[in-house]
């Protein structure tokens, strides 16, 4: 059996992996393993390699048997059962233990972003997205207005309505909007998905969260019943502003006004997954955007 120690745990990861029982698997990559419990909370167990996000457990082996790389493939088949243990958990070979992980707080500093200084890298993240970004992303229809693949019209008309709803405060639109966007194009967490993502982190940026009703909760309770378990877990860490550690280092340098930082930041966003850093990109600038007029 191989020992894999916690190296870094969020709270929510902590928490599953303490009280949390009947997991299941549910997707193994190179990198990482996705599993969820009955009531849909999603566990992420991911090597050094792949950066942590609000439900993650960083692991790696106690007792490295080689320089190669770790996969989890080599360990997890598509029927493997899971095991609870008093300090971790067991998957096939694997025995996951957790203990002295480094406590990791997913949530960035958005209430130390002022609009002013949101206001000035907003064009600085449109134009770095805009050039950089994938041309199947929501970037391409959203922030070019180009339209490149079959999900881009569906999108840019979810978007539409979505911002109607923000602006107008009203609770159809938004539903309409998230709904439409909702499980929409390619990809594990799919673009549309990504982008609401963006959206509700712009929300936060602009400090709504600290208005009586948050929209953001309108929005991922809309998109929740459309789109796949990964989603709908990033999508309600989301609500609470937690994000992958990315989005971490964006925040950090638009508070601390570092042009070149901002550009690091915006890059690094835009290599999770195919698209994903992308599609929330654009969601984030595009609301950023919307909400600047109202």
């Amino acid at each position: 059996m191989l020992n894999l120690g916690v190296r870094m745990i969020t709270p929510r990861a902590t928490k599953l992996m303490d009280q949390a029982k009947n997991f299941q698997l549910l997707n193994v990559f190179e990198g990482a393993v996705n599993l969820v419990n009955l009531d849909g909370d999603v566990l992420s167990l991911v090597s050094s390699k792949i950066c942590p996000g609000p439900f993650s457990a960083v692991v790696e082996p106690v007792y490295k048997r080689s320089r190669n790389s770790f996969d989890f493939r080599d360990h997890i088949r598509s029927e493997s059962e899971i095991e609870m243990t008093e300090d971790g958990l067991i998957i096939d070979d694997l025995h996951i233990v957790n203990s002295n992980g480094r406590p990791w707080d997913p949530k960035p500093a958005w209430e130390d972003i002022s609009r002013p200084q949101l206001n000035r890298f907003i064009p600085l993240l449109k134009s770095e997205v805009s050039d950089r970004a994938p041309v199947e992303s929501l970037a391409t229809p959203i922030l070019k207005g180009n339209y490149q693949s079959f999900h881009h019209h569906a999108a840019v008309t979810g978007w539409k309505e979505l911002s109607r709803g923000i602006d107008d405060n009203d609770s159809n639109k938004l539903e309409e909007g998230a709904s439409q966007l909702a499980g929409l194009g390619p990809g594990l967490t799919p673009a549309g998905d990504d982008f609401l993502i963006g959206v509700i982190y712009a929300l936060w940026a602009t400090g709504r969260p600290r208005s009586e009703e948050f929209i953001g909760d309108r929005i991922a309770q809309a998109a929740a019943v459309r789109t796949n378990t990964l989603s709908r877990a990033w999508l309600r860490a989301a609500i609470c502003g937690e994000a992958a550690a990315p989005w971490h280092n964006l925040v950090g340098a638009i508070i601390r006004a570092d042009a070149y930082k901002v550009a690091e930041g915006v890059r690094e966003v835009m290599k999770m997954g195919s698209s994903s850093g992308a599609d929330a990109l654009a969601g984030f600038i595009a609301a950023s955007l919307s909400l600047d007029t109202v």
